[in-house]
């Protein structure tokens, strides 16, 4: 007996929780995190990789108006969003611009990993110049090479042309010889 109602007030505590769980909030994948809730940098790192890029620019969205209410938080997510590889946002240059404001405010104790962060951003964006210099050079070489390939072939056909010509006048010379001496010979 003892063991049959036992098994009956587990299976109705089962049923009891599980339909508990059923009722706390789901927070969807591309919803931003509430603002009460403090998250560390690694969990909010973990959560913004999984967003899909509506998600990112809503995410974006949010930390933007914490940030203008004075979160700090805020301000370092914004970094971490404008940092994230392969985000249709991705912006090195507002995401140094975020973590320098962000450095002004922060303790001794922080700065050292942010100062990496900064130090980082700065070198992305000077391999970002570097890489759009170098995409203008290949341009200009490209254009200067189409150009000369133009040239070439003007020249081969002004080469065929001058060609042609001396052909003729070789011919009208043959022409000019045989008549003369035909008439030479008569």
């Amino acid at each position: 007996m003892f063991n049959l109602s036992s098994k009956c007030l587990g299976l109705i505590l089962a049923t009891i929780l599980l339909s508990g769980c059923e009722t706390l909030p789901f927070l969807p994948q591309n919803e931003p995190l509430p603002v009460n809730q403090p998250v560390s940098a690694e969990g909010y790192y973990k959560k913004i990789t999984k967003l899909d890029s509506t998600g990112i620019k809503t995410e974006v969205s949010h930390q933007q108006q914490l940030a203008e209410t004075g979160d700090e938080q805020a301000a370092i997510h914004l970094v971490m969003l404008y940092s994230l590889p392969g985000s249709p946002l991705k912006n090195s240059q507002l995401a140094r611009s975020h973590l320098r404001q962000y450095l002004q405010k922060q303790s001794d104790d922080d700065l050292g990993l942010l100062h990496l962060l900064s130090d980082q951003l700065d070198e992305q964006i000077q391999l970002q110049r570097e890489s759009t210099e170098l995409d203008e050079k290949i341009r200009r070489l490209q254009s200067d090479l189409k150009k000369e390939q133009r040239d070439r072939e003007w020249l081969q056909k002004q080469k065929q042309s001058l060609e042609q010509q001396l052909q003729q006048l070789k011919a009208i010379e043959r022409n000019i010889l045989k008549r003369e001496a035909e008439t030479n010979g008569k």
